[in-house]
């Protein structure tokens, strides 16, 4: 995830034929990553109704309210 070091770690050490592999597998890893993400926000309101239906709300509501109500 942390390209950028990578890349001036490689540079710094004359090994520049290798930062094109590592900024090739980055920009694999943000498609795939964006992927991701456009699938479930496409599905959120699916995921969301889900969360209603299993009452999310209040067991979330009632778990905070027991951590920081109970500090030990």
């Amino acid at each position: 995830m942390a390209l950028t070091p990578v890349v001036a770690e490689l540079n710094g050490s004359g090994r520049r034929q290798i930062i094109d592999n590592h900024i090739q597998q980055g920009l694999w890893l943000a498609f795939f990553l964006l992927l991701l993400v456009m699938a479930v926000m496409y599905n959120a309101h699916h995921i969301i109704n889900i969360a209603k239906r299993l009452n999310f709300d209040y067991k979330i509501y009632v778990f905070i309210q027991y951590k920081f109500t109970h500090i030990e």
